[in-house]
């Protein structure tokens, strides 16, 4: 039987993430991938003893890096993530001076790594990668939650990461607990950000869609992305402090069944009589959707369904009420 195990590495400077006291792994039941590869997914986390990193581990993690992000994003035509160019060098830097490393490995081979480091009032967490092959395994519900335990014996209360908007992450780290805190433009690409975080002293629950407690940027108007058949709507609203509210207030008004809500904007300016209802026929890919801050820099994306997962506003609504 294949041997999944997670590690956490400590950086060798004083004062960096330890590892909790070791945890041991229970067997989960054994899957096969598609290779035929056997595989077994503890349920537990066995945690191996603190090492200083290596260069040689520092090589292999940004070889995953680059192998986890390589194609990831699930819409085409936006800049290519940074993992896609993760170097030895860099990993090993990161990690030297202030991070530790938490690993799943499969007989030997790393599939799954993280980052984590202290901050104020939390632990940051970064460069969540797993190999392609070893997706949608729960493996980053692992790691997370093993770092997530691990703050909480260190009196931390939260853990924080940040998300691109655009390559549909904030639902998939809501689905694991994390809620959007703030959000901002990216420095070095016209892509939209947040912030998000989750508790440590609480099992990772999935929250609603929505951001009830968030910092968000100053706008007036909402821009709701809305799927319609084969076209895609954008609807505008003016901004009443509720994002989600706006967006289900302003659709509902239309009374068009069948609408899937693809996104998010919000826009600092208000909305002229030629934008409240703009039908683009190129779909998710269509430009001022795939990557607003190409059109206009000051309007930032907060939300983005991936492919095939856009909800329904006859079920949001019910959310909301």
């Amino acid at each position: 039987m294949a041997d999944l195990t997670m590690a956490h590495c400590r950086p060798a400077e004083e004062g960096a993430l330890a590892p909790a006291s070791p945890q041991r792994a229970e067997s989960g039941p054994a899957r096969v991938r598609p290779d035929g590869h056997r595989w077994q997914r503890p349920a537990a986390v066995e945690s191996i003893r603190p090492a200083g990193i290596t260069p040689e581990l520092a090589g292999e993690l940004a070889q995953l890096s680059r192998l986890a992000y390589a194609g990831s994003d699930p819409l085409p035509g936006l800049p290519l993530p940074d993992g896609q160019f993760e170097t030895p060098a860099a990993v090993f830097e990161a990690v030297r001076k202030s991070g530790s490393v938490y690993l799943v490995t499969d007989q030997g081979r790393l599939v799954a790594a993280l980052r984590a480091r202290p901050a104020p009032g939390c632990w940051r967490v970064s460069r969540i990668s797993v190999l392609p092959g070893y997706r949608r395994r729960g493996l980053v519900r692992l790691l997370l939650d093993a770092v997530a335990r691990d703050a909480r014996e260190r009196q931390v209360d939260w853990l924080e990461l940040d998300a691109v908007v655009e390559r549909c992450l904030p639902p998939l780290y809501a689905r694991l607990g994390f809620q959007v805190l703030s959000n901002w433009p990216s420095p070095d690409k016209p892509l939209s950000e947040v912030t998000m975080r989750r508790p440590t002293a609480e099992p990772a629950t999935a929250v609603p869609l929505g951001w009830p407690s968030a910092r968000l940027s100053e706008h007036q108007t909402v821009h709701a992305w809305w799927l319609s058949g084969p076209s895609l709507l954008r609807i505008a609203a003016a901004a009443s402090g509720d994002p989600l509210a706006d967006a289900l207030a302003a659709a509902a008004a239309l009374e068009r069944p069948g609408l899937l809500l693809a996104g998010v904007d919000l826009c600092p300016r208000p909305a002229g009589p030629a934008d409240r209802i703009r039908t683009f026929a190129g779909g998710r890919t269509e430009p001022e959707h795939l990557m607003p801050r190409s059109r206009d820099a000051e309007t930032l994306a907060l939300w983005r369904a991936a492919p095939g997962s856009e909800l329904p506003l006859e079920e949001l609504m019910r959310r909301l009420t």
